[in-house]
């Protein structure tokens, strides 16, 4: 699972790909997204997890899809736990 391009600038552009990945993701696998993530894929996740400028809207609509959509609904969740998506979905 990687964007098409360079992970990084596909995550500058359009930090709204993070959650889209593991949406998508989920969708057709019901394991574990670290085990199928490269290198340079999960340090453009982990640099731009916080999902800056994207609004509290678009991101809890990719949420519920991603949920809604996956296979295994823990494992979204899991997986999105795993990248660090929490905090930017739900901030406190």
């Amino acid at each position: 699972a990687r964007p098409v391009g360079n992970a990084k600038d596909r995550f500058r552009e359009d930090k709204l790909r993070i959650p889209r990945l593991v949406r998508f993701f989920s969708r057709f696998n019901d394991g574990d997204i670290l085990q199928h993530l490269d290198e340079q894929t999960l340090e453009g996740v982990w640099e731009f997890r916080e999902l800056r400028g994207v609004s509290g809207e678009r991101i809890a609509g990719e949420f519920m899809a991603g949920l809604q959509q996956a296979q295994k609904p823990v494992m979204f969740l899991r997986n999105y736990e795993s990248l660090g998506l929490f905090p930017a979905t739900f901030p406190t």
